[in-house]
């Protein structure tokens, strides 16, 4: 007889398996974390300032000077994690202590641009009332003269049997809404801003 052929040979070659998609590449945390840090260090000052009896003094400077300490801390975590350099591991943990300083003053100017943004939006849409200022100043004419031709059409008129009153609305993108409530026929305004205008809607 002939030799004997295995029908399974005992060694099979597979083909190479196909490199996983979606999260093959590696979390580019060198490029996020320097934007990472100074938000949780602020957040954590915060965090801080809330759990903690706050003592009497410059709250914002004391905020800032936790979020100091605690970003200096998420700095050398940072430091140690993603950099093997002196130098890198220094520059993260200078960047650790500057950051909150440096987006505590960056957002101020920001914060006034978009406003300034905003109320050229509103000038070129035609609305009657595109500041704060400009509302108060038309809620404080309005009891002296026509409340809807300076501000608008009313969000809310409340009638009772004494009169009526109607409630003007100024919407704020970057704050609280305001109200102006005149009471028609009695020459009288009030101008609520803040918190108190959002609980009374």
């Amino acid at each position: 007889m002939g030799d004997v052929v295995p029908l399974i040979p005992e060694r099979v070659e597979l083909p190479p398996r196909p490199a996983p998609r979606g999260f093959a590449r590696p979390f580019p945390w060198p490029w996020l974390a320097p934007l990472l840090l100074p938000a949780a260090a602020l957040g954590g000052a915060a965090a801080l300032a809330r759990w903690l009896d706050a003592p009497p003094g410059d709250a914002v400077t004391r905020w800032l000077w936790a979020a100091t300490g605690i970003g200096a801390l998420l700095g050398a975590v940072a430091a140690l994690a993603l950099s093997r350099r002196a130098l890198g591991r220094a520059a993260w943990l200078a960047w650790a202590a500057v950051a909150p300083w440096a987006v505590a003053n960056a957002v101020p100017p920001a914060v006034s641009a978009v406003g300034s943004a905003i109320e050229v939006g509103c000038r070129v849409g035609g609305r009657p009332v595109c500041s704060l200022d400009e509302f108060g100043r038309r809620c404080r004419a309005a009891a002296r003269g026509d409340a809807r031709a300076l501000l608008g059409a009313p969000a809310q008129v409340l009638c009772a049997a004494g009169g009526c009153t109607e409630r003007f609305l100024f919407r704020q993108p970057l704050a609280p809404d305001a109200i102006c409530s005149v009471v028609v026929g009695e020459r009288s305004a009030l101008l609520i801003t803040g918190e108190s205008a959002a609980g009374r809607r």
